[in-house]
């Protein structure tokens, strides 16, 4: 079975990081779905062909 995500690696600044901890504690999700979120917020995917 092929995978329906791709898996990617990202430096954040320390600070940028326990934010994210923070907010993911906080509202109990995970990294990916925050950063996920982020993205579409930006409308990143609307750039990418399907």
């Amino acid at each position: 079975m092929s995978r329906t995500t791709s898996i990617f690696s990202v430096s954040l600044p320390p600070e940028m990081l326990a934010e994210i901890e923070r907010v993911r504690v906080r509202e109990r999700r995970t990294r990916s779905e925050l950063i996920r979120e982020a993205l579409r917020r930006r409308e990143v995917g609307s750039h990418c062909s399907s």
